[in-house]
C-alpha cells in the first residue's frame, strides 16, 4: 500500500512538472512571437539580394491630381492644364548585349531602322536634318565611357496625339527595350488669354510645384483647384524597375474643382487696352489699375493692373487694386458730402459757402491755398456746394467738415467706419491692404487732420474700397461686397455657389443718394464758363452714355534718398512728386449698371498728372461697353430674316473634315480639332483668329491643324 502511494506521488509530481514546463514553454514562445512581430514591423529590412531577386514593395508614389480650370463668368477658360510629353532616347539599348553575343547583324538592322527614325523625327520637329539626328544617335551609341552616354532629348514638348504618332516611328514602335523610347510627362498650366487679368487670376507652373507665395485666384482657391493627391504602392522587379503593386490598396487622386469667376473677358480686354493706351502715350505714368464692378451685385467684371518695368515693357506685374493704400485725394469728397447731407448740415447743392479768397485759417494754422476759388474767379466771395464738387474745391469740403464736426471729430471718423471704408473685408484675392485713419483718441492726432481727411488726405484706402463706396451710391445706398468668384464646379455641376453679399443695406437717406448723384453728374456735365467747369467735362464731352463720377488727384509719399538714407516723403530733394490720379463713376446715370474706377501713378516727376487722365480711361471703357449693350440704345426699327444656324458637333460624322474653330478659346479649339482626328499646333494668345487649313477642308486623319490666337 505504501509503495502504491509513493508511485502515485511520483506520477503526480511528474505531471505537475510537465505542465509547468509546457506553461514556461508557452510563455517563452509568446515572448519570442511578440519580439518577432516588433522586429518585423519596425526594424527588419530585407537583404539586398532578396530585393533584387524576388521584388518587394519599395515605396508609395504620390499621384498628382488634375488641377481645376479657372473660368470666366460665361465659361471661357482663363486657366487650364494640359499634359505635354517630352521624348528622349536611350541610344545604347541592346548594344552591349549584341557585342557580347557576337551578333553584328542585329546591330546593323538596328542602325538601318535608326536612319529611318532620323528622317521621321526631322520631318516632325523640323529642328534638325535627318543626318544631324542620325549622327547624334550614333555618336551617343558608340560612346565608350559611361559619362559620354546620356539620355538624348528629342524635339520639343508634344501633345498626346503627336506622342501616338511618334510611337509609330521606326524603332520606337518595337518597345522601349529595343527602340529606347523614353517619355516624360509635364503637367503644364496654360493661360489662353496671355497676360489679361494675370494679377487677378494668379499664376502657377503646374499642379505639383506649388509654392507658398501664390497670388490671385490661383492662390486663394488653391486648395480647391489642386484637388486631393492620390497614392499607389510600388514594387521593384528583378530588373530593378518600379511598377504598381496591385496586391496593395491604392488611393485614387481626386481632381481639382473648376472655379468660375465674375470676369467678363471682353470687358477685361477693353479695360486693359484703355489703360495701356494711357501708359504708352505718357512716359511719366509708371502704372495704374482699372476695375469694372456690376452695380447690383458687386461682381468684379474686370480688374486690370499694368506697370511699366525698368526695360520699358508694360505688363501685369503688380496688383495696385488691393495692394496699394494711399491718400485718395478728391474722390473722397463724396464721402464728406454724404456725411454732411445725412446729418442735415447741407440741405442742397445750391447751399452757398464763403470762399475766403481761397485762403482759410483753421485753429491758428493757414491751410494750403485753394486756387480754384481765387477772388477774380469768385468775386462774390461765395460758391455753391454743387459747383464746389464739380470744380473740386478743397476749401469748401475742409471748411464744411471742420465747421460741422470740429468739436466732435470722432463722429466724422465713425462715419468712415459706417461706410465700410476702414474695413479690411475678406476678398477673393489675398493681400488686401489695411485702410488707415488716425482717430482723435490716438496719439499723433492733430485738429488739422479733420479738414485734411475731408479732402482725401491723412487717410489711406485702396482703390477697391473707393469703388465699393461709389458703387453703393449707384446702387441707391445699398453697399455690395466686391467679389470675383461665382461658384466652385465639377464636371459642370455647381458644388458651391457664392451669392452676392450686402455690406450695408442703407448707407444713408434716399434723398442723400439723389443729391449725390446730381452732384456727381455736375462733375462730368457742368459748364458755367471759364473757371466754372466740371473737372470731367472735357473727358466726357460727346460720350455715348451719361456718366456721373468724380476726379481725384493726390501727391503720395514715395521712397527717396536723403543724406544717404531711404525716407518716405511727398517730395524728393530735387523737388519731384509722385501723383495718384483717379476717376470713379457709374453709368448709365438713370439706371446704373456698372461702376468703373481708373487710377494712375506717376514716376517721380516735375509734371502734374491729374485725375482727368483717368477720366479719359473711364470714358473709353463706358463708350465701348455701351456699344456692347444694345439694350441701352435706341431700338432697331428695321427688320431682317436671320439665317437658320446649325451647330455641327465634332464626332465620327466630322472626321476627315477640318472643324470651324475661329472665335473659340484655346482649349475649346484644341478639343474640337483633336476630337475630329487631328493634332493641333498654336501660336499667340486670346481667341482663334486664323486657322490652316480652312474650316470644311478635307484632311487626312492625324494631320496637323495650325491656329493663330489674338
Amino acid at each position: 500500500m505504501a509503495d502504491k502511494d509513493t508511485n502515485m506521488r511520483v506520477q503526480t509530481n511528474w505531471t505537475s512538472n510537465l505542465l509547468y514546463a509546457v506553461y514556461v514553454l508557452f510563455i517563452v514562445l509568446s515572448i519570442a512571437a511578440v519580439y518577432k512581430i516588433i522586429k518585423l514591423q519596425f526594424f527588419w529590412h530585407p537583404e539586398e539580394e532578396l530585393l533584387e531577386y524576388f521584388g518587394t514593395v519599395t515605396s508609395e508614389s504620390k499621384v498628382i491630381p488634375e488641377r481645376g480650370d479657372i473660368l470666366s463668368y460665361d465659361g471661357k477658360i482663363l486657366a487650364t492644364s494640359e499634359d505635354l510629353y517630352q521624348i528622349s532616347m536611350d541610344c545604347t539599348i541592346q548594344r552591349d548585349y549584341w557585342l557580347e553575343k557576337n551578333k553584328p547583324e542585329n546591330e546593323e538592322k538596328w542602325r538601318d531602322k535608326a536612319q529611318v527614325l532620323s528622317s521621321q523625327l526631322a520631318e516632325l520637329f523640323q529642328d534638325k536634318t535627318a543626318d544631324e539626328y542620325y549622327r547624334m544617335i550614333i555618336e551617343n551609341r558608340e560612346s565608350k565611357t559611361k559619362a559620354g552616354r546620356k539620355k538624348v532629348k528629342i524635339g520639343t514638348e508634344i501633345d498626346y496625339q503627336t506622342l501616338q504618332k511618334v510611337k509609330s516611328f521606326a524603332l520606337f514602335n518595337e518597345g522601349s527595350n529595343y527602340g529606347g523610347l523614353i517619355v516624360d510627362i509635364n503637367h503644364k498650366r496654360l493661360y489662353p488669354y496671355g497676360s489679361l487679368a494675370r494679377k487677378a487670376i494668379g499664376e502657377v507652373k503646374n499642379n505639383h510645384e506649388i509654392t507658398n507665395d501664390l497670388t490671385g485666384i490661383e492662390g486663394k482657391y488653391n486648395v480647391y483647384l489642386h484637388g486631393k493627391d492620390g497614392r499607389i504602392a510600388l514594387t521593384r522587379t528583378d530588373s530593378r524597375q518600379n511598377i504598381q503593386d496591385y496586391t496593395r490598396v491604392s488611393e485614387p487622386a481626386e481632381n481639382g474643382l473648376n472655379v468660375r469667376t465674375t470676369i467678363n473677358i471682353e470687358f477685361q480686354n477693353i479695360a486693359d487696352k484703355a489703360l495701356r493706351k494711357v501708359l504708352e502715350e505718357n512716359e511719366a505714368i509708371a502704372g495704374g489699375c482699372v476695375m469694372i464692378m456690376e452695380t447690383k451685385t458687386g461682381a468684379i467684371r474686370a480688374m486690370a493692373n499694368l506697370r511699366r518695368e525698368d526695360n520699358g515693357n508694360i505688363g501685369e506685374t503688380y496688383n495696385y487694386v488691393i495692394w496699394q493704400a494711399n491718400n485718395p485725394g478728391s474722390v473722397f469728397k463724396a464721402v464728406t458730402l454724404m456725411a454732411l447731407l445725412d446729418k442735415g448740415a447741407v440741405k442742397s447743392l445750391d447751399d452757398m459757402v464763403p470762399t475766403f479768397g481761397g485762403n482759410w485759417t483753421y485753429r491758428g494754422q493757414r491751410l494750403p491755398l485753394d486756387d480754384y476759388i481765387l477772388p477774380y474767379k469768385y468775386p462774390t466771395g461765395e460758391i455753391s456746394i454743387g459747383e464746389a464738387l464739380a470744380i473740386s474745391s478743397n476749401h469748401v469740403f475742409r471748411y464744411l467738415a471742420a465747421t460741422e464736426y470740429g468739436e466732435h471729430p470722432e463722429q466724422f471718423i465713425q462715419k468712415l467706419y459706417d461706410y465700410k471704408l476702414m474695413e479690411k473685408y475678406d476678398f477673393d484675392i489675398d493681400g488686401l491692404a489695411t485702410p488707415i485713419v488716425r482717430k482723435p483718441s490716438e496719439q499723433g492726432w492733430s485738429p488739422i487732420d479733420l479738414p485734411l481727411i475731408a479732402m482725401g488726405y491723412s487717410v489711406n484706402v485702396t482703390p477697391l474700397h473707393v469703388i465699393t463706396f461709389y458703387n453703393s451710391i449707384a446702387n441707391g445706398g445699398k453697399m455690395m461686397k466686391p467679389y470675383m468668384v461665382e461658384s466652385l464646379e465639377r464636371d459642370g455641376k455647381i458644388i458651391q455657389k457664392m451669392d452676392p453679399v450686402v455690406l450695408n443695406g442703407a448707407m444713408c437717406k434716399p434723398e442723400t443718394i439723389d443729391t449725390l448723384k446730381r452732384g456727381l453728374l455736375m462733375v462730368t456735365e457742368h459748364n458755367g464758363g471759364d473757371y466754372h467747369r466740371g473737372t470731367g467735362l472735357t473727358s466726357f464731352k460727346g460720350s455715348l452714355t451719361r456718366v456721373a463720377g468724380k476726379t481725384g488727384t493726390s501727391r503720395i509719399e514715395f521712397a527717396n534718398q536723403r543724406d544717404g538714407k531711404t525716407v518716405y516723403t511727398r517730395e524728393d530733394s530735387e523737388g519731384r512728386h509722385v501723383h495718384q490720379g483717379s476717376f470713379v463713376g457709374f453709368f448709365p446715370v438713370d439706371d446704373p449698371q456698372y461702376t468703373v474706377m481708373s487710377v494712375t501713378y506717376t514716376k517721380p516727376t516735375f509734371t502734374n498728372v491729374y485725375g482727368a487722365v483717368s477720366a479719359k480711361v473711364v470714358r473709353e471703357i463706358s463708350d465701348k461697353i455701351f456699344l456692347l449693350s444694345p439694350e441701352w440704345g435706341e431700338p432697331i426699327r428695321s427688320s431682317a430674316r436671320m439665317p437658320k444656324m446649325e451647330r455641327a458637333e465634332a464626332g465620327e460624322s466630322q472626321r476627315g473634315i477640318v472643324p470651324e474653330v475661329q472665335g473659340l478659346g484655346l482649349s475649346e479649339a484644341i478639343f474640337a480639332i483633336e476630337n475630329s482626328g487631328y493634332s493641333c499646333s498654336y501660336s499667340g494668345t486670346g481667341h482663334v483668329a486664323r486657322q490652316t487649313p480652312a474650316a470644311g477642308s478635307k484632311l487626312a486623319q492625324g494631320s496637323t491643324v495650325r491656329i493663330t490666337l489674338e
